[in-house]
C-alpha cells in the first residue's frame, strides 16, 4: 500500500515531518513544501495510498490503512515522536490515525480536512457519488477522469500551483492506475470514513488547521473543528484555494515553521 517515499533531510534530528497527500496525488506532491520549508527537520512524504501499484484490499480499508501507516511511522521514525501532516485524504487519514495513536506524535497538521459527514443520509449519497466516480474510472481514459476531476470548483485553484511542480504533479498523476484510484476513492472516501466529529474532544496534541481562503467550505468546517479540538489553532491562507500547502507553499512552509517552533518551546 506504501510506495516510493519521497524525502529530505532523512538523517537530521530535528523533528520529523511525515506528510501525506491527497486523493490523486503522489508524496512527491510535497517537494514544492520541502522547497519553500528550508529547515533541518527530516521530511517523509510516502506514497500512500500508492495509485501506480495494485490495491491490496482488505475487509476493512480504513483499519489496515492506519496500520500501514503505523508500521511506517515505526520503521522510519523509530521511538521518535513525529509531526503528521495530512492533506485532504491525507489529512482524513492522519486525522484517523491521531484518534487511535496521538501518543506516537508531537502535532498534528490538517490541511483541507474533514472529520467527515455527521449526517448518515448525506453520508450514503456521498458514497453513491464516490461508486459512480469510480465507475467512470475504470471506463473512461486516465486523462479524461483527472480532467474531469480537477475542474471541480474545490480544486480548480491548482492551477495557481507554481512552476515546475504543477507540471510534474500532472505528470505524476497520468501515470496511476484507474483501478487502484476507484478502488481508495470508494475504500477511503468520506461517504466510507467512519464520522469523528464527537471524538475530536479526545485529541489532547498541538493540532493545527489550515484552509485557504476561497475554500469556503472547508474553512468553514475547519472553524468548528476547532471550537472541538483543546490545544487547536486555525491559520487561513490568503489568495489559496483547497490546496493552500501547495498553492502558497511559502505562506504554508511559515505556517510549519511557527507551529513547530511552538512545540519546541
Amino acid at each position: 500500500m506504501i510506495g516510493e517515499v519521497f524525502g529530505r533531510n532523512l538523517y537530521n534530528k530535528g523533528t520529523p515531518l511525515v506528510c501525506l497527500h491527497g486523493f490523486v496525488g503522489c508524496g512527491f506532491d510535497f517537494s514544492i513544501v520541502a522547497d519553500a520549508l528550508k529547515i533541518e527537520s527530516p521530511l517523509l512524504a510516502p506514497n500512500f495510498p500508492d495509485y501506480t501499484a495494485t490495491p491490496s484490499t482488505s475487509d476493512d480499508p480504513w483499519a489496515s490503512t492506519l496500520d500501514n501507516l503505523h508500521s511506517f511511522i515505526q520503521e522510519q521514525v523509530g521511538d521518535r515522536k513525529c509531526i503528521l501532516i495530512g492533506y485532504s485524504m491525507g489529512g482524513r487519514i492522519a486525522l484517523q490515525y491521531a484518534l487511535k495513536l496521538q501518543d506516537r506524535l508531537n502535532g498534528l497538521v490538517l490541511v483541507g480536512a474533514t472529520p467527515g459527514i455527521e449526517d448518515s443520509q448525506n453520508r450514503l449519497k456521498r458514497l453513491a457519488d464516490d461508486n459512480e466516480r469510480s465507475t467512470k474510472l475504470i471506463t473512461q481514459p486516465i486523462g479524461s477522469f483527472l480532467k474531469e476531476w480537477l475542474n471541480q470548483p474545490v480544486l480548480k485553484s491548482q492551477e495557481t500551483i507554481p512552476e515546475p511542480y504543477q507540471t510534474n504533479m500532472l505528470e505524476a498523476r497520468h501515470s496511476m492506475r484507474p483501478k487502484s484510484l476507484a478502488y481508495y476513492l470508494e475504500a477511503l472516501g468520506t461517504g466510507s470514513m467512519p464520522s469523528a466529529w464527537e471524538c475530536l474532544v479526545k485529541i489532547k496534541l498541538p493540532t493545527l488547521l489550515i484552509t485557504g481562503e476561497e475554500d469556503l467550505k472547508f474553512t468553514a468546517i475547519a472553524e468548528k473543528m476547532q471550537r472541538l479540538i483543546s490545544d487547536c489553532d486555525h491559520n487561513v491562507i490568503k489568495q489559496a484555494g483547497h490546496a493552500a500547502c501547495f498553492e502558497q507553499p511559502t505562506e504554508f512552509a511559515s505556517c510549519i515553521k511557527r507551529f513547530i517552533e511552538t512545540i519546541d518551546n
